[in-house]
């Protein structure tokens, strides 16, 4: 302990000074943004370390933290991408009785890696992944958005999950859940790859289906976070 407290102000002095001369800047959330946003950015941080048991458990979190995001709009849209993930993890929790996974990181055997926005697992025999896009109610999904996701996302998620014993027989399928809209050469194209694929499903939902899935599990903080912060914000006009 001697030996540390002795040479940490020189360590920390030698590391500001290179990088300093790199051209790198040491700052804190405070100096940066205040200590309001910072205190934001601390909860948000919070939160998404620990976005599953925060979507079961106490989705009003999300929400409070939403209300927050007031004061720094600059960011807000970025943010609420984040938390976008939460709200579908809370929803399909609640709606389908499942226990669920958010933020997961999956690498398949040729080593391309992955990351699932929300996993919900049903017993053996039920296995749902959700891309989540957490956009302006006016933003379309563009028909290349969903060929990426239905040509290099959805092949490595599954050939990852598929080297997994527990969901080797299980029925899966994979969901693009979006507060935005699907252009209708995007839905023209998932409904094309819905016929064709056959050792899975595909299924969608735009910022009006899932307001009313909110509506029909009587979920009704997140109905009021939609309509709050997605659908009727004034950044969505």
């Amino acid at each position: 302990m001697i030996f540390s407290n002795y040479f940490l102000p020189q360590l920390l002095n030698v590391t500001f000074k290179l990088g300093k001369s790199s051209g790198v800047i040491f700052t804190t959330p405070e100096i940066l943004f205040g200590k309001e946003v910072a205190a934001i950015i601390r909860n948000l941080s919070k939160i998404l370390e620990n976005a599953a048991a925060i979507a079961t458990k106490n989705p009003g979190k999300v929400l409070e933290l939403l209300d927050s995001l007031s004061s720094i709009e600059g960011a807000a849209i970025n943010l609420r991408g984040a938390l976008f993930e939460l709200i579908v993890g809370h929803l399909v929790y609640k709606g389908e009785g499942s226990s669920i996974d958010i933020g997961v990181k999956v690498r398949n055997s040729e080593g391309k890696l992955a990351e699932i926005d929300v996993r919900r697992v049903k017993g053996e025999h039920e296995l749902a992944i959700y891309e989540c896009k957490g956009y302006q109610p006016s933003t379309s999904i563009s028909t290349d958005e969903i060929e990426s996701w239905l040509t290099k996302k959805i092949p490595i998620i599954r050939s990852a999950l598929l080297e997994e014993t527990r969901f080797t027989n299980i029925n899966m399928s994979f969901e693009y859940w979006t507060s935005g809209e699907f252009s209708a050469e995007a839905i023209q194209l998932l409904e094309q790859r819905s016929r064709e694929i056959k050792k899975y499903r595909i299924f969608w939902k735009d910022g009006r289906d899932i307001l009313d899935y909110a509506r029909a599990i009587k979920s009704f903080t997140m109905v009021y976070t939609l309509n709050q912060h997605y659908t009727k914000h004034p950044l969505s006009k």
